[in-house]
């Protein structure tokens, strides 16, 4: 009933645009089923507690629990159709979430369905995506998800030293980590490999699980396909395993470390893995077509010893309005520019003249540091801040200091419009 009243709202509202609803199947199949836990519940944030888990979000462990029966119960659409098909048929568009094993049984059951991945796994994107393109009811995919967040604590979170984990991390972990682009807005492996699914990134792309975490176990739950990142420089770590991936258009690639090539490997859903010894130096990596011919590369090459400050804003003129702003990013480089990812320390801020520092912070999903101090620790090497104008014409003065480096400074302009 809600579904029809809302859809013909929306149809009244706007009759020129389709209206979808985003279903998740397997939920609703489980409707009505009374929880275990109560409001009454009382949990320790600081703990993993198997009422944490419940009350962090009931609705969401459920799917993880019961992922495993998907397939078996989407390939049999009958009973999903007996209960949810008067909502379908309502709806100009099905949004399906975590259901792409509905696409083609569902198809069949009703070819006249226009269906939509409404919210979907990172991982097996590339497999997914080529349902997308091969068939014209199904007209996209949306990945959960774009940016992090912060809530859902820790749903894609990597935990060390564990086979396996819940559905949520205690306090202080404060975001869900399952961003493909992390709280700093830097791009994580993860957003590379789905573009490069989608065809819309041409170059191969190398990314290396954490060297200093070789040989541990690891769990990275539902909302997280891979913990690598693109980066070689690992100190500490020489002699450790190194496990690779490369993601990739094209046919096969072809992994280097230090000149020596370690093999061609076919592609498997824009896919390939390595192993090697860790050492300082370059991996390359090159992606070819069906025909061998090459078609692009990407390198990482180790930092050195020196560590700088890099700060780079945005922008570097701001409207003296008191509303514009720009962000700011701070990284540990050595003196080629390369960012240190295991470098980190706290960094200090300070903004003179006419701007306000107005909120900082790192990629870290677990922490404990406030987003309105002048001070925050880097992160894989990186942190940032936003700088915001005053009213007034002039200069804004940042310094940023951190202990065993240089400081640097940087100058911004605030004009009227």
């Amino acid at each position: 009933m809600w579904n029809r009243i809302l859809v013909d709202i929306c149809h009244k509202l706007d009759a020129s645009r389709p209206v979808i609803n985003c279903i998740n199947p397997v939920v609703s199949m489980m409707g009505g089923r009374k929880s275990k836990c109560s409001p009454q519940d009382s949990v320790n944030p600081y703990e993993e507690t198997k009422n944490a888990q419940a009350t962090a979000s009931l609705l969401a462990n459920i799917i993880v629990t019961v992922v495993p029966f998907v397939q078996k119960m989407m390939g049999k659409p009958k009973k999903v159709e007996k209960k949810l098909k008067a909502c379908f048929d309502e709806l100009d568009i099905v949004g399906l979430n975590y259901a792409e094993n509905c696409y083609e049984p569902h198809h069949a059951y009703d070819p006249k369905r226009i269906m939509l991945g409404s919210e979907t796994y990172p991982h097996s994107m590339a497999e997914r995506w080529k349902l997308v393109e091969a068939h014209p009811y199904v007209i996209g995919d949306f990945m959960w998800t774009a940016m992090d967040y912060l809530g859902e604590a820790g749903v894609g979170v990597p935990i060390y030293g564990k086979a396996k984990g819940g559905f949520n991390r205690p306090y202080p972990c404060v975001s869900g980590g399952c961003g493909a682009i992390n709280l700093l807005g830097q791009k994580e492996t993860e957003m590379y490999a789905a573009a490069i699914a989608w065809k819309k990134y041409k170059q191969p792309y190398i990314a290396v699980r954490p060297v200093n975490h070789s040989g541990e176990k690891y769990f990275l739950g539902m909302w997280r396909d891979t913990d690598a990142v693109h980066s070689w420089s690992w100190p500490g770590c020489q002699g450790k395993n190194a496990q690779i991936e490369i993601y990739s258009i094209g046919t096969e690639v072809e992994l280097f470390q230090n000149g020596e090539s370690l093999g061609r490997k076919k592609l498997e859903f824009c896919k390939a893995s390595y192993e090697t010894i860790y050492q300082m130096g370059r991996l390359k990596a090159v992606s070819y077509d069906e025909k061998g011919n090459k078609i692009d590369e990407d390198e990482l090459i180790s930092a050195g010893d020196e560590t700088r400050l890099c700060v780079k804003a945005e922008k570097e003129v701001l409207t003296a309005d008191g509303e514009d702003m720009t962000f700011v990013l701070v990284s540990l480089t050595d003196a080629a520019g390369i960012v240190k990812m295991l470098s980190d320390r706290q960094i200090r801020v300070s903004v003179l003249g006419n701007g306000i520092l107005r909120a900082i912070g790192n990629g870290n999903p677990v922490t404990e540091e406030a987003f309105d101090g002048d001070s925050y620790h880097s992160w894989m090497g990186q942190m940032g801040f936003y700088v915001q104008s005053t009213e007034e014409e002039g200069t804004i003065v940042i310094d940023v200091s951190a202990k065993g480096t240089e400081a640097e400074q940087i100058i911004l302009q605030t004009k009227r419009r």
